[in-house]
Formats: structure tokens, C-alpha cells, sequence
């Protein structure tokens, strides 16, 4: 009596399972932890524990540039209503530069620009 499935079949078999079987994605459902656009995509967003390496706070999108006072002799900004000079920090992030139309900010060894946009 002949053998229909011999173990080379059944593995031969087995090993297109994963090509039939479909996969179901739920992108909506997925939430990127991750918000700032200019984080490093080669820096890893967890840990070899598990543990999420991003850190929770105040982000750059939280923060609304409301004034610019620039001349030569004195430079500071209005951001969510606080006025600020260069090396002073708001909400987190310091303030490292002023210039007439942007101000440039650090925090976490990272740099960010908020720029002034008339209305």
C-alpha cells in the first residue's frame, strides 16, 4: 500500500502554511510612540528589556512662539506666554539662539527651531 503523505510531504506542506494564511494588520489600532519627526530612525525605541526609550514630556508642537524682541542689545522671546532670553529654559527646552524671525532651542542634545509667523 502506497503512502500519500510521507514526512517530506507534510513538511514541504507545512512550510507554504505561512504563504496561505492571511495576515491581519490593524494600523489604526497601532499607536507610533513616537512623535517627533526628527528622532533618529537608526537610534532604538526600546531597550533589550522591552522597555520604551522615548521619553514622555513636552514636545516641540506644544510650544507656541508668541513674540520676538531683538536688537542689537537685547534679545528674548514670548513662548506659552513667558518671556525668555537666550540660556533660559521654558517647558523644557532651552533657549540657545535668538534671531529676529526664529529661535533656536535644545533639549536633550537635540535642536529645534520655532519660527515666528505673522498672523
Amino acid at each position: 500500500m502506497k503512502q500519500l503523505l510521507t514526512p517530506e510531504k507534510i513538511f514541504y506542506l507545512l512550510s507554504l502554511l505561512p504563504f496561505f494564511t492571511p495576515i491581519y494588520t490593524f494600523p489604526s489600532q497601532f499607536k507610533y510612540p513616537c512623535t517627533n519627526k526628527s528622532r533618529d530612525p537608526l537610534f532604538p525605541l526600546i531597550n533589550k528589556k522591552g522597555e520604551i526609550l522615548i521619553k514622555e514630556g513636552k514636545q516641540i508642537k506644544d510650544l507656541s512662539l508668541q513674540g520676538v524682541i531683538y536688537s542689537k542689545n537685547s534679545r528674548a522671546v514670548v513662548i506659552n506666554g513667558k518671556i525668555v532670553k537666550e540660556g533660559e529654559v521654558v517647558e523644557g527646552f532651552k533657549i540657545k539662539k535668538i534671531e529676529s524671525k526664529r529661535v533656536f532651542l535644545e533639549k536633550d542634545k537635540e535642536v529645534f527651531i520655532l519660527k515666528w509667523e505673522e498672523q
